[in-house]
């Protein structure tokens, strides 16, 4: 039984720290009513499935507690598939899917939020002012680091 106790203590006392590092995200869906709000900017972090680099910056720079306190507190969080097939609604226009090729494509609206120099890079994340106007893209791995230094510069416009 006091084992039981101690392994119910220390599960309870677990999820408590891992809530405390999980990043809220909306859905794309929730793009036009965050930057309709003039609280907060909005950053939209864009990803494919296959992007090693996505999936690095997911486990690592998106894991760690400076970020994610950073970004649940002071930002609207959207992460996106650039390949999704989703249908979005975004200031007055619906974004579809674009096929390339059979097993392939782009969505509109990755294409519109992070082309940058003509070239949409995965992952790129996209700064956004609480009114929707884009602030800056990086189109590259960004370190826990790296994206706390734009963060808090974003922070003080």
């Amino acid at each position: 039984m006091y084992a039981i106790g101690i392994y119910l203590l220390m599960s309870c006392g677990t999820n408590k720290i891992l809530d405390q590092v999980t990043l809220n995200h909306m859905p794309i869906a929730q793009l036009n009513t965050v930057v309709s709000e003039p609280d907060k900017p909005t950053v939209v972090f864009l990803h494919a499935p296959w992007c090693t680099y996505c999936r690095n910056m997911e486990h690592t720079t998106f894991k760690n507690a400076q970020v994610v306190q950073k970004l649940n507190s002071n930002f609207n969080f959207i992460g996106f598939d650039g390949e999704s097939k989703e249908d979005v609604f975004y200031n007055g226009k619906i974004y579809k899917y674009i096929p390339n090729s059979t097993r392939s494509g782009t969505h509109e609206l990755a294409s519109y939020l992070g082309t940058d120099s003509d070239q949409l890079l995965y992952p790129t994340l996209v700064l956004m002012e609480p009114d929707g106007d884009i602030v800056e893209r990086y189109s590259t791995f960004l370190s826990s680091s790296d994206l706390l230094t734009i963060l808090e510069i974003v922070s003080n416009l």
